[in-house]
């Protein structure tokens, strides 16, 4: 795929009320194949946790680059069929209960981000530990409440972390019912934020699923409509992580 078919296609994505849907992970590898190689002129993380030499003459920063792009697609997946889920309870005329945003964050991922906004630099950074290490979403219900997840520091309406262009706080709550839960609709909010991007916009899938759109700029940058999912770390979840870690831990080293 050359250069400019893939720069067509990103200008196809403009913001609108359709809920943004994954890119397969055949696109972002036919793009960086595309993206011409760059020589790393600093030393990152990379270099010392594989031995890298410092050139990277055999660009194996790209292809570590590439597996998260990989893993976010993989979460990113798991996001869509949960809005798909969703949008077949709701044209079955079956009501859809959310869960509530406020009670734990949320993990967020964008291979778009990754595979389209910083593909230039697909070389030259490393995309996990700069961001996707730790990129997460928090909602507070009260301004300024402290939690864990934004270091219990006063931080808004709540927090993004990880993403430069939407890290920051949220300036106003997240419109969401005070008492009883919000159903299923599959229309967007939007919620303000002191990131550069200004604004999000988040709709809600059952079961603790988000997607989230915001138009990323930078000088000398095309602007884009980047898209981001999100999964709710609720006690269930996290339950369920661990009894799959520990089944993985077992099968791995043995049961004693």
């Amino acid at each position: 795929m050359s250069q400019a078919r893939i720069t067509k296609l990103s200008k196809k994505r403009k913001r609108t009320n359709n809920i943004p849907s994954t890119r397969t992970l055949q696109y972002y590898m036919d793009a960086m194949d595309a993206t011409p190689k760059k020589r790393v002129k600093k030393r990152l993380d990379f270099h010392f946790r594989a031995n890298i030499p410092k050139s990277d003459p055999k660009h194996v920063i790209r292809g570590l680059n590439s597996y998260t792009i990989q893993h976010d697609v993989e979460h990113e997946l798991e996001v869509d069929a949960a809005f798909e889920e969703t949008r077949r309870e709701i044209q079955s005329g079956r009501t859809v209960k959310l869960t509530n945003p406020f009670e734990a964050s949320w993990e967020l991922y964008s291979s778009q981000y990754y595979g389209e906004w910083l593909l230039q630099d697909i070389d030259i950074r490393d995309f996990r530990y700069e961001f996707a290490i730790h990129v997460m979403l928090c909602f507070h219900d009260v301004k300024d409440e402290r939690c864990n997840t934004c270091t219990n520091q006063p931080s808004g309406y709540g927090w993004i972390e990880g993403y430069k262009e939407l890290a920051g706080t949220l300036l106003e709550r997240l419109k969401w019912p005070k008492e009883g839960a919000k159903i299923a609709d599959l229309e967007p909010m939007i919620v303000k934020t002191e990131g550069s991007c200004g604004e999000v916009r988040i709709w809600f899938a059952g079961d603790g699923y988000l997607k989230m759109e915001c138009e990323l700029k930078a000088r000398g940058k095309k602007a884009l409509v980047c898209s981001f999912s999100g999964i709710q770390l609720h006690e269930k979840r996290q339950a369920l992580q661990m009894e799959k870690r520990e089944a993985e831990h077992k099968k791995k080293w043995g049961t004693e």
